[in-house]
């Protein structure tokens, strides 16, 4: 079983969230093909090696008019928000992501401040009034991702498949934002089967699952 990690987030601060060393999936930002045979995302400069197949980066102009129009539509919402923890807004190269408590705030804080996604929900409507050319939707506590239109997971999911030769039927997704409209919705609209889970944790707790019931299997076969 490979088990691969879709997201723009750097890898080292993946790394520092606790979430587990698995080979990483080619999402929108850029895939590598390391030495080792393992598939790693490059979505910032300093992560750009030779081995880099593909990246859908946002040049200058694109990339100016998605910051102005996400600080007018986070200005419109005009939520209260106490703290911040680090960057609310985060260029990933081919994303840009708006944080409400900040990248680095505690997961308590995430999840208590927009459980029903209503106040996303609301960023989102203004954002695609001000830049209707761009894919907006939301993803894990208090994220608003914004994209190029059809440069999403599914279409990570679809560079997975050519490049491994794997079918979209042999692949199983699990996300946090499966519901219409977050960042993982498109992958359940390309046909891959999903599990939905709720933070890192569980996530973690359905992959070793997944991959002891493989185990037993292949041992009982």
């Amino acid at each position: 079983m490979q088990v691969f990690l879709p997201s723009h987030r750097p890898w080292k601060s993946r790394k520092t969230r606790g979430i587990p060393t698995f080979p990483t999936a080619p999402t929108t930002a850029g895939i590598c093909q390391t030495k080792s045979g393992n598939l790693v995302v490059v979505d910032r400069k300093e992560y750009l090696t030779p081995d880099k197949i593909y990246s859908d980066d946002f040049n200058s102009e694109e990339r100016d008019k998605i910051l102005g129009s996400l600080k007018k539509a986070i200005g419109i919402a005009d939520f209260k928000i106490v703290r911040i923890w680090g960057e609310q807004v985060e260029d990933r190269g081919s994303q840009i992501t708006f944080s409400a408590l900040g990248q680095h705030a505690p997961l308590e804080e995430k999840t208590n401040w927009d459980p029903d996604v209503n106040k996303r929900k609301k960023i989102k409507a203004i954002l695609d009034t001000f830049i209707p050319e761009f894919s907006v939707r939301t993803g894990g506590s208090t994220s608003i991702d914004i994209t190029k239109p059809g440069v999403d997971k599914a279409y990570g999911i679809g560079k997975l498949r050519d490049l491994l030769g794997v079918s979209i039927k042999e692949m199983i997704y699990i996300g946090d934002a499966l519901y219409v409209g977050g960042n993982d919705y498109p992958v359940k609209e390309a046909g891959v089967d999903c599990i939905p889970v709720r933070d890192p944790h569980d996530t973690k707790l359905v992959i070793r699952t997944l991959i002891a019931c493989l185990t037993v299997g292949d041992t009982a076969s």
